[in-house]
């Protein structure tokens, strides 16, 4: 989220080149009604100080809206600190990863046909070595 001049809580974030803040906003896939945010300071990694938030508008939904609530999250929310508190509360969580050469092996054998028509689910495991 931009910054226009010199807002209190702004500051410069080096991959985006710019004077920003670093929302977290929690949104309802279905409707995408926004349930609530968060603006943090823009010099943050997505995945700094984030758990407390996610966990609070996880139980929020599942007490007033949803028996069943999954958590998507982009790969920058890719940490352990994120996954282990998700799952000692009892959230299930979905991540895009980023690029993982081992990961792309794996799922080759089954990445024929990229076409929008047909999709294909397919359940591997791998456990990274760090």
């Amino acid at each position: 989220m931009d910054a226009h001049g010199k807002q209190l809580g702004s500051a410069y974030h080096g991959h985006y080149k710019r004077t920003v803040f670093l929302p977290l906003i929690a949104s309802c896939g279905e409707s995408g009604d926004v349930l609530g945010a968060q603006l943090r300071p823009g010099n943050r990694r997505e995945v700094t100080d984030c758990e407390d938030f996610m966990v609070s508008m996880a139980d929020g939904v599942r007490q007033h809206a949803a028996d069943r609530v999954i958590i998507r999250l982009d790969a920058g929310f890719n940490n352990g600190v994120v996954f282990t508190q998700l799952e000692a509360e009892g959230h299930h969580y979905v991540m895009r990863l980023r690029k993982n050469k081992m990961l792309e092996a794996l799922a080759a054998p089954y990445v024929e046909d990229c076409s929008y028509e047909t999709k294909t689910y397919v359940e591997l495991e791998y456990g990274a070595q760090s």
